[in-house]
């Protein structure tokens, strides 16, 4: 699995750390955002637990702020078991989800 790599809109990412380190968590009148499970960063709302390798679609992403060398990008993804979308953000998209060498390995397990 490459750490950096180019995503084009439709690409499967999959979520690489241990199931329930992350979940979707949906605000009411806010919308659908990836969380970490850590205590100090956790949003009320309902969350669904995602689990290892679990695969999702990168359908896009937009930039919200830049100022000097630092910027706020905003990461949309699809969650191929629920068809369900939420907005991660650079770092955590980095820290928590990969591009697999073999995308349809990973699609074909949720079709």
């Amino acid at each position: 699995m490459n750490k950096y790599v180019e995503l084009k809109t439709g690409d499967i990412i999959i979520f690489t750390k241990n199931s329930g380190t992350g979940s979707f968590t949906t605000v009411t009148d806010k919308g659908t955002y990836f969380m970490p499970a850590k205590k100090e960063t956790r949003l009320n709302g309902t969350k669904i637990p995602i689990a290892k390798n679990e695969p999702f679609i990168f359908t896009g992403s937009k930039l919200l702020y830049v100022k000097g060398t630092h910027r706020i990008i905003r990461i949309e993804l699809t969650r191929l078991k629920t068809k369900q979308t939420c907005y991660v953000s650079e770092y955590n998209m980095h820290k928590y989800f990969g591009r697999p060498e073999n995308q349809l390995s990973y699609l074909n397990s949720y079709l």
